[in-house]
């Protein structure tokens, strides 16, 4: 099949973006031919065609810039193409509904989370999904809440890890011996975007409950100097800011932590809670949006209602117990690596095959 990728992508990392490369590497190996089209910064990972469109880094006005961009690229210059998937159903979703009325080719939207709480325009979502021939959703979670709210149903295709850098990853006391980190250290990891709706404040404070813990945070974002002064305050000596750092390094940043904290004000997926996991570092997570659906507790992670004292209390239970900690962190390794790219690639191809068909 001739497929086009829309929306955000490589180097970019983040839900949206890995989930977009990997299923993007997966249908290579799988003999289609892939076109993806993205924001001006994108960059081929797979030998895959990639179209950059001009995009200012300004928010607000990129999101309605490349929707008129890749809207008009989709319906005048690859309409020949037998079908797009449209990841993030409120910019590339609605792009590719436009499309096809002045002859794009037909879509499937993808929901990866915050795309799903639309406000003003839920109209167009709505539109652009029950046009389509079929709708995504990257969890069973996040597929009842566009069932309620745009009034389809989503195929379920969950994400997946990339099982060989995750199976090949060198032990814990080497990484931390590469990245100046004591071998003996309790060492709790944040890694995600560091904007309002993943709270990484709530995880930090969390992490600085424990006296003992240092705290590794991976990302960058607006949060950032906040961060930073709270680490100050409260936590001097004890917190190292990564800022953002690239995604094939993720998997090492993890492997250096005993733990991982999650806590989102709402979570579609929850992806840095499952490469948490395939590295051998049980996540303790929020009981929010799709997080329990993977996050089993006491077998594959941790869980705790979504306040500081549930938090801090489970932190301190988890880290006091070495011996559970690790097997739970045995449990959540082989049940990650259980779930590659191969197998979202897999099955979307099967998902597209029914469109094109």
């Amino acid at each position: 099949m001739r497929i086009v990728l829309l929306g955000p992508y490589y180097p970019d990392v983040g839900g949206v973006q890995v989930y977009n490369t990997m299923l993007a590497g997966g249908l290579v190996e799988r003999g289609h031919e892939v076109t993806v089209v993205s924001y001006g910064w994108a960059r081929s990972r797979w030998g895959e065609r990639v179209i950059r469109l001009p995009t200012p880094r300004v928010p607000g006005v990129r999101g309605a810039s490349f929707m008129a961009a890749s809207a008009l690229r989709l319906a005048a210059g690859l309409g020949d193409a037998d079908v797009v998937v449209a990841q993030y159903a409120k910019t590339s979703g609605v792009a590719a509904w436009i499309a096809r009325a002045f002859g794009g080719p037909p879509y499937v939207p993808v929901f990866h989370g915050t795309d799903a709480l639309v406000g003003a325009g839920a109209w167009l979502v709505r539109r652009a999904c029950r046009s389509a021939p079929a709708v995504a959703a990257v969890s069973s979670h996040l597929a009842g809440v566009v069932r309620e709210r745009f009034g389809v149903e989503p195929r379920v295709v969950r994400g997946g890890v990339d099982v060989e850098a995750f199976r090949s990853l060198p032990g814990r006391e080497e990484v931390r011996e590469e990245m100046g980190i004591p071998a003996e250290a309790r060492v709790v990891g944040i890694v995600g975007s560091l904007v309002p709706v993943r709270d990484p404040e709530l995880a930090l404070r969390a992490a600085l409950s424990h006296p003992d813990a240092l705290v590794l945070v991976a990302g960058d974002g607006p949060l950032r100097p906040r961060l930073e002064e709270l680490a100050r305050r409260e936590g001097a000596g004890r917190v190292a800011f990564l800022g953002k750092v690239p995604h094939e390094r993720i998997p090492l940043v993890l492997r250096a932590c005993d733990l991982t904290l999650h806590t989102p004000r709402w979570e579609g997926f929850g992806l840095s809670a499952l490469e948490s996991m395939a590295a051998g570092t049980p996540p303790l997570a929020a009981r929010v949006g799709a997080l329990p659906e993977f996050v089993r507790d006491g077998r594959t992670g941790f869980l705790a209602d979504r306040s500081l004292e549930a938090i801090s209390e489970r932190l301190s239970e988890v880290l006091s117990d070495p011996e559970g900690l690790e097997r739970v962190s045995r449990e959540a390794r082989e049940f990650a690596l259980s779930r590659g790219w191969d197998a979202v690639a897999e099955e979307f191809e099967s998902l597209l095959e029914e469109v094109v068909s």
